[in-house]
């Protein structure tokens, strides 16, 4: 009975740091795999499963040039991710730096595959139309949930969603009513741990200063991944800093080259760079 009691005690200064820190449910859950494919474009892996937002064919040198080529370490999606994984497409609207028409050739190579559209995009039965206001879907245990806004007539979704223990959030370039928006969205989750924010210029009248402040201080991220258009990446850097300055204390990362991956697990990150 004593070496029980001496093990349970064990087991609880074990357990209580991470139950104090919410962590005791990542302990469970698999990893997640976050992989940098140009731009607005990310895909994030999680066990068997593969979530692809806003992806564009990546261009120039540092583009793998063929079929063969293609795939998640180099920046892509290529056929070996499309037959061995569930994958599950997002894209928030219909402009060219979010919406490849690409994507729509990887149902002959994949095993699993799902279409979400954050607007009528067409009229194919087996596509996700989330056109809102405020639409979701589940696709199995995967839940997704979005906000809707529109600049310029072109209708656009954030994408909120939770998988395996995880909570990603895309925001591709929705700008909304975002305290309503992300107060609804907080009753759905109250903390994101990946979550991919639009870079902006370091003004504090700057809107994406407002929209990435605010999203910070209500969902404490644990993970922000900044996007910026392709080559500008470092730009991101100055951003983080003047969010960070101004009260936005996050963990803040970019991708430098499509192929750049991180893996989250147990609260700990590791970073694989590719070499320019």
């Amino acid at each position: 009975m004593r070496r029980s009691a001496s093990a349970i005690a064990k087991c609880v200064l074990v357990l209580a740091p991470l139950l104090a820190s919410g962590r005791c449910e990542a302990q469970r859950r698999p990893s997640a795999s976050v992989h940098y494919l140009g731009g607005n474009s990310w895909a994030v892996r999680v066990g068997r499963r593969l979530l692809v937002f806003d992806y564009v064919q990546a261009t120039g040198p540092a583009s793998p040039d063929s079929g063969a080529g293609r795939g998640l370490a180099h920046g892509s999606i290529g056929p070996a991710d499309l037959d061995s994984l569930d994958v599950f497409v997002f894209v928030t609207h219909r402009h060219a730096d979010h919406y490849d028409s690409v994507i729509h050739g990887w149902r002959r190579h994949a095993r699993s595959i799902h279409y979400l559209f954050g607007w009528r995009a067409g009229a194919d039965p087996s596509h996700h139309y989330l056109v809102g206001p405020r639409a979701g879907v589940d696709l199995g245990d995967v839940r997704v949930r979005t906000v809707n806004s529109s600049q310029d007539g072109v209708p656009e979704v954030a994408y909120l969603v939770r998988v395996d223990g995880w909570t990603i959030y895309h925001n591709g370039d929705y700008r909304g009513e975002i305290r309503e928006d992300f107060a609804y969205l907080r009753g759905i989750a109250d903390r994101v741990d990946i979550a991919f924010l639009v870079s902006g210029w370091p003004r504090q009248d700057h809107p994406l200063f407002h929209l990435a402040g605010l999203f910070v201080e209500v969902f404490r991220p644990s993970e922000v991944f900044l996007m910026d258009r392709t080559g500008l990446e470092r730009r991101t850097e100055t951003f983080a800093r003047f969010l960070a300055d101004h009260g936005a204390v996050a963990r803040y990362h970019h991708g430098d080259l499509p192929g750049d991956s991180f893996v989250l697990s147990d609260g700990s990150l590791v970073e694989r760079r590719r070499r320019r």
